[in-house]
């Protein structure tokens, strides 16, 4: 009786329901029991396998949901540019840019500026919001620092300084 429209069903049926359909097809009441059974074991694979791979997948994502802002800073900077300076010491500024480098290692920093010896220190991110961070840096006679960095989505760390300047910054 339905074995014969078995072949009309079957990209849309696993072959274990077709083989069910096939025994099933000279007894309708065989077949309506066990399609039964068929469907509330399908609908406990798919539950274990909800249960199963939901942990799984929120694993998976929350691991490579990215670093922390401090491990996005981790490692040596170095000055590429200067925004936002007065047109008239644009070309000095720019000098003293490319010698300007910070190297995060951990909580600690160095920071080594043109005509200057390298300061180190630790230093914390106070706030994160995206990618932009308010930075408390740590002078080992016990001043602070406070500060504001942007990481940009093209790999650049923008260091605001004071007066509206912003020093630009590529990872090496």
């Amino acid at each position: 009786m339905y074995g014969n429209y078995i072949h009309l069903l079957g990209p849309w049926i696993s072959p274990s329901r077709k083989l069910l359909l096939k025994n099933a097809a000279n007894s309708p009441r065989l077949f309506w029991v066990n399609a039964a059974k068929a469907n509330r074991f399908s609908e406990v694979l798919v539950r274990v396998r909800t249960a199963l791979l939901a942990p799984i997948v929120f694993v998976f994502f929350s691991l490579g949901c990215g670093k922390s802002p401090r491990d996005q800073l981790q490692g040596t900077w170095v000055g590429e540019s200067v925004q936002k300076v007065h047109p008239s010491q644009a070309d000095r500024a720019q000098g003293w840019v490319k010698g300007t480098r910070v190297e995060f290692a951990g909580n600690k920093v160095t920071v080594a500026i043109p005509t200057e010896s390298a300061r180190s220190g630790t230093f914390r991110v106070a706030k994160a919001d995206g990618n932009e961070m308010d930075m408390v840096f740590k002078r080992p006679e016990g001043g602070e620092d406070k500060t504001h960095m942007t990481l940009g989505k093209d790999g650049k760390l923008v260091w605001a300084l004071g007066g509206g300047t912003e020093l630009v910054m590529t990872r090496q």
